[in-house]
């Protein structure tokens, strides 16, 4: 429910998404559409962690932004501090686009 509420809302911001149920399909995702400039996900989900996949991700190209979500409040791993952005839940979803326009550009100039 979380993926469909944070996707629709950055839709409605103006961003393009797309979704994925878990870390590995949103690696698949990664890895089909270079062009991403920002990956948003949730630090716990099934079969890969969002620090996982944040890793994978930065390996295959160290340029996107990345934002992890989490009610968790521990510590980053070393290899994603200071390469990561954090907001912790409960999401604002006013500042999870100010975040995403500040990562990315504003979408209504063509940043997507």
């Amino acid at each position: 429910m979380l993926r469909l509420v944070l996707a629709q809302s950055l839709e409605e911001c103006g961003f393009t998404v797309l979704a994925a149920a878990n870390g590995l399909e949103a690696l698949d995702q990664a890895k089909m559409h270079p062009e991403c400039q920002l990956l948003v996900s949730d630090v716990r989900m099934p079969v890969m962690d969002g620090y996982q996949l944040a890793a994978e991700v930065l390996a295959l190209d160290p340029h996107p932004a990345i934002m992890l979500i989490t009610g968790y409040a521990g510590p980053l791993p070393d290899t994603l501090r200071n390469r990561v952005t954090v907001l912790s839940k409960p999401i604002n979803i006013d500042e999870l686009c100010d975040r995403a326009r500040t990562l990315c550009g504003d979408p209504g100039i063509g940043s997507h």
